[in-house]
């Protein structure tokens, strides 16, 4: 049983700030939570604790099914669908478009790559054949080139999301379906360009590197841990490390599998990898302080 709290607040002008105390370390938060169409946005949030198939997610148009969760094990999932044009930059080089309508924050209680992740699955249906529909503006002329884009987080670059397939049939009809084999925590929209581009490095395109850090939590240093064949250090172009806050607390041009916290402040972090070739992966690592 997941135990949530709800607390109200009210705020006012254009900036606003206001501090939330919760007695026990929070694992998933949620502004305006099921707001109904609040500041162009619908959402949802729930659990899972057991395989499923796909099923209609209500509010957020995604359908999102469990292939494996482990034994005994739940995770709270929270979907977030903006009715506004995402940030367009930076992105991938073949980026051409982003959806000019729409986008979807997945959010939720697990970590990608690690051993304890459910295996989710989901299918984000496009359409754009009448001038009235969310995606006329990008697909409504032709959908040659359409993908799926994905970044772990705001700020990180768009990419070619790495686990999906395009179900488009005519590529003048405007509608198509993206079936994603593993729903990974980020945000996603639609978007055009030639893939290709970035395809030169196939090997960390086409395959899932799996970004682990241990121990975790840590009181003075982790070790980072990759799981990829055919991995080398070169194919990493920088790593960041980001407090809770958005603020950038660590920094390297090249690839190090030893960070050393004994200056961080205690709270959670997001270790992110940033390949060579535009993709990014992500972890996160709570830091305790230094050790007594």
């Amino acid at each position: 049983n997941w135990d949530t709290t709800l607390v109200h607040a009210r705020v006012g002008e254009e900036f606003d700030q206001i501090t939330f105390w919760h007695e026990e370390p929070h694992v998933l938060l949620g502004l305006n939570a099921d707001g109904r169409l609040n500041q162009g946005r619908l959402d949802h949030t729930f659990a899972i604790t057991e395989p499923t198939g796909l099923t209609s997610v209500p509010w957020v148009d995604m359908r999102v099914g469990c292939d494996a969760i482990p034994e005994g094990d739940s995770v709270l999932v929270r979907v977030e669908h903006h009715w506004a044009a995402p940030d367009e930059g930076p992105a991938a080089p073949y980026v051409e478009a982003l959806s000019d309508s729409h986008f979807w924050v997945v959010d939720g209680t697990w970590e990608d790559g690690t051993p304890g992740a459910p295996h989710l699955d989901a299918r984000l249906t496009y359409v754009g054949n009448d001038e009235n529909d969310l995606d006329h503006g990008l697909y409504g002329d032709t959908e040659e080139g359409g993908f799926l884009a994905w970044r772990p987080r705001a700020g990180a670059p768009w990419v070619q999301h790495p686990h999906y397939t395009w179900q488009a049939g005519s590529l003048a009809n405007g509608s198509g379906v993206f079936k994603i084999a593993k729903l990974l925590k980020g945000q996603y929209t639609f978007a055009k360009g030639d893939v290709s581009v970035g395809l030169d490095e196939p090997d960390l395109l086409a395959q899932d590197m799996d970004l682990n850090v241990w121990p975790n939590p840590a009181s003075d240093m982790f070790d980072v841990q990759v799981y990829l064949p055919g991995f080398t250090p070169d194919r990493i172009a920088r790593m960041v490390a980001f407090d809770a806050a958005g603020r950038q607390v660590w920094h390297s041009s090249a690839w190090t599998d030893r960070i050393a916290v004994g200056t961080w402040a205690p709270g959670l972090h997001t270790l992110v990898v940033e390949g060579s070739d535009g993709q990014t992966w992500t972890s996160s690592v709570v830091v305790t302080g230094p050790s007594r």
